[in-house]
This record gives structure tokens, sequence and C-alpha cells, in this order.
């Protein structure tokens, strides 16, 4: 898997962590998470140590906050980063995403959720009413999903 966000996506999933990558890429895949985590994390100058403050929880607030998964802030360090992270890969407790520490749910969340557009599935769709037509009409199952894929996957090849 050679796309960065892939990999960190992969990552991020409890069930996945590194276990899937073989040991030669095992530290390079790790680096590239760390390097990630810095960069979306928010930092203070202030604290070496983890801080976290409560943040206020009227009723209207918290429907208007239906995706957030806790009601705190947490302001990290590099050096705490580091420390989250490697605790992550070597606790065996973290079963779900839920679990994650927060800095690693906010990182989470902007790595595997999906972007709620229909445009993709609208053009797929298209492209499939084009290819089913009167000739191709008793095409197998089979053969319409290989001659799909081979159509849409001349955009994602790299030249």
């Amino acid at each position: 898997m050679d796309s960065k966000s892939c990999q960190i996506a992969a990552c991020l999933i409890p069930k996945f962590k590194l276990n899937w990558t073989n040991s030669e890429n095992c530290h390079e895949i790790r680096q590239t998470f760390l390097e990630y985590i810095t960069e979306n994390a928010p930092l203070t100058g202030t604290n070496p140590a983890i801080t976290t403050t409560t943040a206020q929880s009227n009723s209207s607030d918290s429907e208007d906050d239906f995706f957030r998964l806790n009601n705190y802030e947490t302001n990290v360090e590099n050096n705490d980063i580091q420390i989250i992270a490697n605790n992550y890969f070597s606790n065996t407790n973290i079963k779900t995403p839920l679990d994650l520490p927060l800095v690693l749910k906010n990182a989470y969340i902007q790595s595997n959720t999906a972007i709620p557009s229909s445009a993709h599935v609208e053009r797929l769709f298209s492209a499939g009413g084009q290819l089913f037509n009167k000739r191709r009409g008793s095409m197998a199952d089979k053969n319409f999903e290989m001659t799909l894929l081979l159509k849409f996957n001349k955009y994602f090849t790299e030249v």
C-alpha cells in the first residue's frame, strides 16, 4: 500500500494497527503515522503534559455536537503524541475506535469517515447504464462487473 493516507487510515483501525504490514515497512509507516498525528493534533506551548478541560454543555449545544465523541478538549505536546502513539500500538485492550485517546479519535474520524456525496455513485450508475445497452443486454453479471471496473480503474492507475 503506497498511499500514505491509506496507511494512516489502516493504522488508526484498532483491529489492524501495524499488523497488516511487513516488518521492513513497519518503521517507515510508524514514522508517517507519527508525523500525521503531530501535524493534526492541537498543540500547546505551555503545558508539557496532557491537559484536559471540561467543555460547557447546554442542551441546545449537545444537539449541535452530535458527532463529538467526548465533551473534552485536549491539548497535546509533540512528546506526548509519541507516548500516546507508542501506547496505542502496544496496548491490546483497545478494541474499538471508541477506546482510542481523543487525539487519535479525531485523526480516526478525519481519515476513516466517508464523504457524504452521491456523485460517485451516480457516476457509476450512469456508466453502468451506458454499458448495459441493447447489444450487451445478455452479458453475464461477472463480465458486466469486470467491464465496469476496467472502465473506472483507468482513472486510478498511475502513469
